[in-house]
């Protein structure tokens, strides 16, 4: 896809550069220290803030005050921004990746790697996802990720050739039905976010109990090839430079009784294992897009 490129391109795309180099420059401690602050001058100025306490509050708000509520948000926020910093020293950490980040349940990822028949991997915005992909890379599992397009088509392509460099093939959204066949056809595992709205596409389940458009496509190819599920999330660890990532569970179509294979069921069935790492992590969550624009929606 070939689009114009602006001066005003060019500005942000030097100036991504720009930040990523400088950050590789500092301790990764003091890098980290940055973030987190960064993070809470976002929370503490209102940038989506709004946002952010209304999905709180339709999906956590009977378990947590007001103000136990702000406190976790605010934390969400420094962790986002210290998951921004940690990609852009990727580089720096991979040569020792597992100081940084513990799987747990690969066996059950590695297993879906030895079938050779490929799996669809679901995630979430949760913790630092982009490290957990970089992680089963670099574990040895082939993995693909579906990821749309950035508004700056210089920015989007460093960050394509980036995910690449890191070990993780990239599958853009518009095409990503037919990139999806061709990895599975291959044993590759396809990594998709699968918490966003959906808007007309979706088919309607609950997340965290409130109805939420969620995309059809991931159950779907699911139940046309037999492809298995697998369902993950990755979790800070409270030193605040470590991560668990979890490799949760696998769902398998063709062994559910004939009455459940369908999109509807299959897709609640992940999208509870999710929302159940939203409960037990609350801090990890991006409570910050509209999840639920097509259902609820935002005032």
């Amino acid at each position: 896809m070939s689009r114009r490129v602006s001066i005003k391109h060019w500005i942000e795309y030097l100036g991504v550069r720009a930040v990523v180099l400088a950050l590789r420059f500092f301790p990764h401690q003091v890098a980290l220290a940055f973030g987190d602050a960064v993070g809470k001058l976002l929370w503490h100025l209102g940038i989506r803030r709004k946002i952010a306490r209304r999905n709180f509050d339709l999906c956590l708000g009977d378990r947590y005050s007001p103000a136990e509520r702000d406190s976790i948000l605010r934390r969400s926020y420094a962790n986002f921004v210290r998951s921004i910093v940690e990609l852009a020293r990727l580089p720096k950490m991979l040569k020792n990746l597992d100081r940084y980040v513990r799987i747990e349940g690969l066996e059950l990822f590695e297993k879906l790697r030895n079938s050779g028949r490929g799996a669809l991997l679901v995630t979430g915005h949760f913790g630092n996802w982009e490290l957990y992909g970089v992680a089963l890379a670099k574990a040895g599992l082939p993995i693909d990720a579906v990821v749309g397009y950035q508004t700056n088509p210089l920015v989007d392509r460093f960050m394509v050739e980036y995910r690449r460099r890191l070990g993780m093939g990239v599958i853009r959204t518009g095409t990503a039905s037919v990139g999806i066949y061709k990895s599975l056809r291959r044993g590759r595992m396809v990594a998709i976010l699968a918490d966003q709205d959906a808007r007309d596409a979706g088919v309607i389940v609950r997340f965290c109990g409130v109805p939420a458009s969620t995309f059809r496509g991931t159950a779907e190819i699911a139940l046309k090839t037999g492809t298995p599920i697998g369902v993950a999330y990755i979790s800070r660890n409270p030193d605040s430079i470590t991560h668990t990532a979890f490799a949760v569970d696998i769902i398998y179509s063709d062994k559910l009784p004939p009455e459940k294979r369908n999109v509807e069921y299959i897709t609640q069935l992940f999208t509870d294992i999710l929302a159940d790492g939203v409960r037990k992590y609350p801090t990890e969550y991006f409570w910050v897009h509209k999840r639920f624009k097509s259902t609820v929606g935002y005032d």
